[in-house]
């Protein structure tokens, strides 16, 4: 009976040293997590007890940790480049009206008839630029909100892009640009809203005319992804001199490829095609091969 008393109360005491040992690796873990709560640093968590559990625990906290890191370094670049876009917003809204007010000043000083028609004409280019940027802003504020409103309906995609692509044809002329389109002969039939297609379609287009070189290369057709047949609308063309997109940023708001800001454009339009194209239940993807081919493909599941 005595050598078991000094089993049990070696092990009390054992059990005893064990839980002190662990209290004070936790209360120690404490100590490191308020350090870090008010301090920007990179240290980790660390427990010399080589208990299972413990290190578990501890892998786990810094997990968080790094989490939170890279969440707060989130965080510090999308103020930065709200900031730039907020700048670069004003820039692109007051550059129009400032040339308006500047050419308005010079309609009201002549007499003659051609320099009238010609301010005219800039004026209107201008708020035409304008009234685009804004519909922008107007359409990306819109689609933040949860119940944006779509009407799906059936639609013959082929036909649909060909008509929104003869409303482009004479600014594709005036670039000396020819669409070379490969289409089948069957209608495409999808669901989408009118509107919406409408507008993604534009937008590629016009990213089409402000960035590319070369003729456009148009293909539709039909593909099967991962069993669902899906009709989808593929165009293809060379990339303007000092125009070199980011395939990873390609879809990203106020995204531009041309970061100098030349052109007056809110960045916003692939983004917008995105939003509009993932609400109606399809895929949007581009694509960059080295600094040549930019090809953007638009698919909805077929009906």
């Amino acid at each position: 009976m005595h050598a078991l008393e000094l089993i049990l109360i070696g092990g009390v005491l054992g059990l005893a040293a064990y839980l002190i040992s662990l209290l004070k690796q936790l209360r120690e873990i404490k100590k490191q997590l308020d350090f870090l709560e008010h301090r920007e640093s990179r240290m980790r968590i660390h427990s010399p007890l080589r208990q299972k559990d413990l290190q578990n625990l501890v892998q786990t906290l810094n997990r968080f940790i790094d989490e939170d890191h890279e969440r707060k370094i989130q965080l510090l670049e999308q103020k930065q480049r709200s900031q730039e876009v907020l700048v670069g917003l004003s820039h692109d809204i007051r550059t129009p009206l400032t040339s308006l007010s500047g050419y308005l000043q010079l309609l009201a000083k002549t007499d003659e008839p051609d320099k009238k028609t010609y301010y005219l004409k800039i004026m209107e280019e201008r708020l035409t630029s304008l009234s685009h940027n804004l519909e922008d802003l107007f359409t990306y504020a819109k689609l933040n909100q949860e119940d944006y409103p779509l009407t799906l309906e059936p639609l013959d995609f082929k036909e649909f892009f060909l008509h929104e692509l003869f409303a482009y044809y004479e600014d594709f002329k005036m670039q000396g640009l020819e669409p070379q389109l490969d289409l089948p002969e069957e209608p495409l039939a999808i669901t989408a809203d009118p509107n919406a297609l409408a507008r993604v379609i534009q937008n590629i287009l016009k990213n089409v005319l402000h960035h590319g070189a070369g003729d456009l290369r148009v293909r539709m057709g039909q593909q099967s992804k991962a069993g669902p047949l899906y009709n989808y609308l593929e165009l293809s063309n060379g990339l303007a001199e000092g125009s070199r997109p980011d395939a990873k940023q390609l879809f990203e708001k106020f995204y531009k490829a041309d970061q100098a800001r030349t052109e007056n454009s809110t960045g916003l339009g692939l983004s917008i095609a995105q939003s509009l194209v993932d609400l109606m239940g399809g895929e949007i993807q581009g694509h960059v091969e080295g600094d040549k081919l930019f090809t953007i493909q638009i698919s909805f599941p077929a009906c």
